[in-house]
């Protein structure tokens, strides 16, 4: 037992030391400092990482608060490769990206109509051509990252209830990708994946939540740089809370897409923004920010945050209502914010975000 807890122990020192070189170039000093490692401790485990690769000594040297000269740490991007799968209600993306986040490969895949065995065998086929066609060796694949519309048990990737697609409902999705591919597969929702890949890739720091507004209203949360899991590794839908007062309505029925385009004239909510000032479309707009504007205002005071990312198709075509929105936050959460509380998402790459569950497998204590 000693033994397996040292061994532990050490895969979690180690990926703290990574993710800490994953931010920013450092030294080994500045790693023991942050980190509570003895210096003896991280020089082993950096050596260990230099020696396989995936760390390199920089050229930029910087200086000590002594004033001394010290050599800087970074991962090597070319020291592995991670493939995304980021999966819609309609299409799929698939691809590859380096231990950077530069996307290398990204193909498209038809899910609407099709079956959900030929979607992964699809799937599969174009991640073995992609690995072929890059020359990717076995020992540079760190694993597959797999974002699905929907909750989902990570524990077994089991896809628990899709909106819209019945025939995904209880599919074992990790299970049957790693029978196709011989690969390790994470799998999130769409939303806990984007969070993970706003953190990586975006602007919006170690602690925020980020809202999607899709077919259905999720959630992704992460707090001093970690997702928040739940009590058992699953965080239902937010859609799925019910608000008093409003004929015991969900959110997803107030404030989905589907919900805030029924019966409007309007195929998207892109077209509705560029139709402002209709009466259908102020409507609309009305609706969204009277349930959007509480429920961001009680997240910032649950969570102790001060940003909310807003994601999605809903969210990314609404830049335009920040002022609005943030107004009504401000005016529920009676603090003194430094910044506005609420942004748009930064838009990544799709296969960004499909790998996003793998790259925090290789990166995360957690």
């Amino acid at each position: 037992m000693r033994a397996i807890n040292a061994s532990i122990m050490r895969q979690v020192n180690r990926k703290l030391i990574l993710n800490q070189i994953r931010l920013r170039p450092i030294s080994r000093a500045e790693l023991a400092e942050i980190t509570g490692l003895t210096r003896a401790s991280v020089t082993q485990i950096v050596e260990e990482l230099i020696g396989e690769g995936i760390v390199v000594e920089t050229t930029m040297i910087g200086r000590t608060r002594l004033g001394r000269r010290s050599t800087q740490l970074a991962i090597e991007p070319a020291s592995g490769a991670v493939f995304g799968v980021n999966m819609s209600r309609r299409a799929c993306s698939v691809g590859v990206m380096d231990m950077a986040g530069t996307v290398l490969a990204h193909n498209a895949e038809i899910v609407a109509g099709r079956d959900p065995a030929d979607v992964l065998d699809s799937v599969a086929a174009a991640i073995l051509r992609q690995k072929k066609e890059l020359e990717l060796g076995d020992g540079c694949v760190r694993g597959v990252g797999l974002c699905v519309p929907g909750p989902v048990e990570a524990r077994d990737g089991r896809l628990l209830n899709p909106a819209r697609h019945p025939e995904w409902k209880g599919l074992p999705l990790v299970k049957l990708l790693e029978q196709r591919l011989d690969m390790p597969v994470w799998v999130e929702s769409t939303a806990r994946a984007q969070s993970l890949a706003e953190k990586y890739f975006g602007v919006s720091g170690e602690s925020f939540a980020l809202i999607r507004l899709d077919d259905s209203v999720s959630l992704g949360v992460i707090v001093r740089g970690e997702l928040y899991r739940g009590a058992q590794d699953f965080v239902a839908e937010l859609g799925g809370c019910v608000l008093s007062g409003d004929g015991g309505q969900t959110l997803n029925q107030l404030i989905s897409l589907p919900a805030l385009l029924a019966g409007r004239p309007y195929r998207s909510w892109a077209e509705l923004m560029e139709r402002r000032g209709e009466p259908e479309a102020e409507a609309a707009i009305e609706r969204l920010i009277r349930y959007l504007a509480p429920c961001v205002a009680g997240l910032m005071y649950v969570l102790s945050i001060e940003r909310v990312v807003l994601a999605g198709e809903l969210g990314a075509a609404s830049e335009g209502l920040l002022p609005q929105l943030n107004a009504a936050v401000r005016a529920r959460v009676g603090l003194q914010l430094a910044a506005d509380p609420v942004r748009t998402e930064t838009r990544l790459d799709p296969v960004r975000i499909g790998a996003a569950p793998a790259f925090a497998a290789f990166f995360d204590a957690n």
